[in-house]
């Protein structure tokens, strides 16, 4: 049996995501099954972390480091040093070889309660995921990035929010150094979208090179195009979660909406083929007047198939401001009903657009996020970090408070509106007002008695 101090540690960077931070890192954990998806390590956490991300390190060599870190120390330091690496180990955020040691001669330290205490530089004490959303907005880092990597689609779904536009993109080469100028400048997590991203050949090797950059990857896609070797090639990348919408429980009812015969099927084999080699899948199901009946249908389609989802009733104009979307909105008394059983509930949400979030189009043109199309610069023209730097109109943006509206001020409903400036803007011009769709789901969902209210899922 080796002694601890010879157990070699290295950083799981297949299963995790991170990002340094000023002098804090910040981790996405992307194993479904793991403990804890979001932790914040401090600045003596972040060196050491940084230490073992170099090369394997013996649990030795890493006290050493922290001796000269914090100066010597004594046992104290020596104990407190493996009490991190058991705990960086029991998150599944540090590999060894001998883990099933580590674990049954670390004990954690008793604490208040019985539960075991933080790691030594881990935050796990407190919301760690509001913690990192919440610094990066007062950073102003691009901590999330939205890029549409095509325009082009299989699909031609009745309300997508897209408006036609020509079939360009960026070049592999375009979207590798993007990836790159992100890393640099903090950013953590990256959404993939379309149009269709699988129609681009280049998909998977764009996917990996965000993965060697430790970028957290969401993917959203319609899943028809996901065939086993392209989901044996996800599983590989370990991406934050797939993502495809459904728009009904029965194949007439979806492919009508999707307009391509047998795009149900299609979309639910690709996503169950991703959730069956241990991805984490995530579906949308996108309540509709003319759908919204089928919600048992929908429910009893993913528990047969293995997936979770996740409702939403936030349909909104195109981006070319074409209102046609909106008309597929539920009715006042379907609203109700989907909250009442628990399939929508409406909450307040933080706006980022312009701080923490922008959004890349396929033509390479920087928005503020993905329905606030306002042009910040072209990455054809200029790198990322001088559109941040140099754009007249996000210095303007950035003025703007989007989540104190001067019109929302005194509304008792505010903590329920789901008010999304990028749909305020398509839907009145400016981010700044009120968003009628908002108010009318607020008043309903305040319309309905407390105790009647299901407890959010």
């Amino acid at each position: 049996m080796p002694d601890l101090l010879d157990v070699r540690f290295s950083v799981n960077s297949r299963e995790n995501a991170y990002r340094r931070i000023q002098d804090e890192m910040f981790i996405r954990g992307l194993n479904p099954r793991a403990p804890s998806r979001y932790h914040v390590l401090d600045g003596f956490g972040a060196a050491v972390f940084e230490f073992v991300e170099e090369k394997p390190r013996a649990a030795g060599e890493v006290v050493a480091h922290a001796r000269k870190l914090k100066g010597d120390g004594g046992a104290e330091l020596e104990a407190d040093v493996l009490d991190f690496l058991y705990h960086m180990v029991r998150l599944g955020l540090f590999n060894s070889p001998d883990r099933d040691l580590i674990l049954d001669k670390l004990s954690p330290r008793p604490a208040p309660g019985g539960e075991p205490p933080a790691a030594d530089g881990e935050a796990e004490a407190f919301d760690a995921c509001n913690y990192m959303y919440g610094r990066a907005y007062e950073l102003m880092l691009p901590f999330k990035v939205d890029i549409e990597v095509t325009y082009a689609c299989n699909l031609r779904c009745r309300h997508c929010y897209a408006a036609h536009e020509p079939p360009k993109h960026l070049a592999t080469s375009e979207v590798v150094s993007l990836l790159d100028q992100l890393a640099e400048l903090g950013c953590l997590e990256l959404v993939f979208t379309g149009g269709e991203m699988f129609l681009r050949p280049d998909m998977l090797d764009l996917i990996a090179h965000a993965r060697r950059l430790n970028f957290a990857v969401t993917l959203l896609t319609n899943a028809t195009l996901i065939t086993p070797d392209i989901a044996s090639g996800l599983a590989e990348l370990m991406p934050e979660h797939v993502s495809a919408s459904i728009y009904g429980g029965r194949p007439e009812t979806h492919d009508a909406f999707t307009g391509v015969e047998g795009s149900l099927e299609r979309t639910v084999t690709g996503a169950r083929l991703c959730a069956e080699r241990g991805l984490r899948v995530l579906n949308t199901y996108v309540l509709t007047n003319e759908n919204c009946h089928e919600r048992h249908l929908v429910r009893r389609l993913m528990a047969d198939n293995g997936l979770d989802y996740k409702s939403t009733v936030l349909l909104f104009p195109r981006t070319d401001m074409d209102p046609s979307p909106m008309d597929y909105r539920l009715t006042d008394e379907q609203l109700r009903e989907v909250m009442l059983d628990g399939s929508f509930t409406p909450i307040r949400t933080r706006c980022n657009s312009g701080r923490s979030r922008f959004r890349v189009a396929p033509d390479g043109t920087v928005h503020p996020c993905e329905l606030m199309r306002l042009t910040l610069g072209s990455l054809r023209r200029l790198d990322f970090r001088t559109i941040l730097e140099t754009s007249t109109l996000l210095k303007d943006l950035r003025q703007k408070d989007f989540n104190n509206p001067p019109e929302c001020a005194e509304c008792e409903k505010w903590r329920n509106c789901p008010r999304c400036s990028g749909v305020a803007f398509l839907e009145t011009g400016d981010p700044m007002r009120r968003w009628p769709e908002g108010c009318r789901i607020a008043t309903i969902y305040a319309s309905i008695p407390e105790p009647q209210r299901p407890r959010r899922r």
